[in-house]
């Protein structure tokens, strides 16, 4: 299933990309991802899932 065109991801992307650009990529994608995640985390639902994402019982996954 593709993105939504307003999903959150899409900023979240966009920063990272940003931030891995900079003069220091470790230290600043690490503070954009826990930000994200903190965001993410505090609307107590998933931000995407895929069908494929659920685990498949009996599966040889």
């Amino acid at each position: 299933m593709p993105l939504s065109a307003d999903s959150p991801l899409y900023p979240a992307i966009k920063d990272i990309v940003n931030a891995a650009a900079g003069p220091h990529p470790f230290d600043e994608v690490k503070v954009v991802l826990s930000d994200y995640t903190n965001r993410f985390h505090s609307l107590g639902r998933l931000v995407h899932e895929e069908d494929e994402d659920e685990l498949r019982r009996g599966s040889a996954h």
